[in-house]
């Protein structure tokens, strides 16, 4: 959701400011869903080990 702090920010941006704003939001959600992605592999991992053990 976008605060009303950040559309009044992004309202008297330029043109190559709101690009380079609009990457860096992308890209930290890219990350985040990198992170994610490798915890669930992560468990996965240990639970078929787990089961194996068994």
């Amino acid at each position: 959701m976008l605060k009303r702090e950040d559309y009044k920010a992004i309202k008297h941006m330029g043109r190559r400011e709101l690009e380079k704003y609009i990457m860096d939001v992308y890209f930290e959600g890219y990350r985040a869903g990198v992170r994610v992605m490798a915890d669930e592999l992560q468990k996965q991992a240990a639970s078929s080990a787990e089961m194996e053990g068994e």
